[in-house]
């Protein structure tokens, strides 16, 4: 299978596991579409530069995306790791937010039901 090919499988997984058509990557990229469609089918052979550009869009390691060789998705650094930690920080911050409100909003409830109506 020639090379070439291969890179173009690879792209096509690549985009389809995204969701992305090849119009959207093309917007995602500023690369035309008809290159995008020459490379998945073998037709054309991207240069490193835009093997680098279409991994970044679609968040695959170029490497693999050149080669089929290691993963597909590069290792997550430091950074990301600290990041997504924070961003986790924040959810369950709301969600005890949220529980602590649910807790005030069932008390609440209780006390109306338990209290005899108005007027009676």
């Amino acid at each position: 299978m020639p090379p070439a090919l291969e890179i173009g499988e690879r792209l096509a997984r690549a985009r389809a596991l995204r969701g992305w058509s090849q119009a959207a990557l093309a917007e995602a990229t500023g690369i035309d579409q008809s290159a995008i469609a020459l490379y998945e089918t073998g037709r054309r052979t991207a240069r490193p530069g835009r093997v680098h550009e279409l991994a970044t869009a679609l968040d695959v390691s170029a490497s693999w995306l050149a080669t089929g060789e290691g993963e597909p998705r590069p290792p997550a650094s430091r950074s990301d790791l600290e990041r997504i930690e924070a961003k986790l920080d924040e959810v369950l911050e709301l969600l005890r937010e949220t529980d602590h409100e649910r807790e005030n909003a069932v008390r609440d409830i209780e006390g109306i039901a338990g209290e005899p109506p108005h007027g009676k």
